[in-house]
């Protein structure tokens, strides 16, 4: 499932707050935090001024904003980036979730986690990062 595809269900009619669950059984992974500050596709990059593709969406949220793992998975990768900061990959089924700009990691890397676990908080690490959010991919 494709992060847009995720945010689609998140934001259907009923609205993004009576929605605990998507049809593949996920949750959303900033609970309370549903605005979005730069969409999933082109968009002209905050820090480059250049047109690119997004191929994410950024959730704005306060510093160390609890951010938890959309399903049960196995942690495939954490590391710290120059651009993207503190990062965090899981793999959920058939799915992959990629977390940057975190401020806290919970998690190692080879940890299992189950849906709604704490995996990290909101943070603005990287030089790619103009304010406290979640880059999710």
């Amino acid at each position: 499932m494709a992060v847009d595809e995720l945010w689609n269900e998140f934001t259907s009619d009923k609205g993004i707050s009576e929605i605990n669950e998507s049809s593949k059984g996920y949750v959303w992974p900033l609970p309370n935090y549903s605005d979005i500050s730069s969409n999933f596709g082109n968009r002209v990059h905050p820090i480059k001024k250049t047109e690119s593709f997004h191929d994410g969406i950024d959730i704005p949220a306060p510093q160390d904003t609890r951010i938890i793992s959309p399903g049960n998975g196995l942690v495939t990768n954490v590391y710290n980036s120059e651009t993207l900061g503190n990062s965090i990959e899981i793999e959920c089924g058939d799915y992959k979730f990629i977390f940057h700009h975190l401020y806290s990691v919970n998690v190692k890397q080879g940890n299992r986690v189950k849906k709604g676990e704490r995996i990290g908080g909101v943070g603005t690490t990287g030089t790619l990062s103009t304010g406290n959010h979640l880059s999710l991919l």
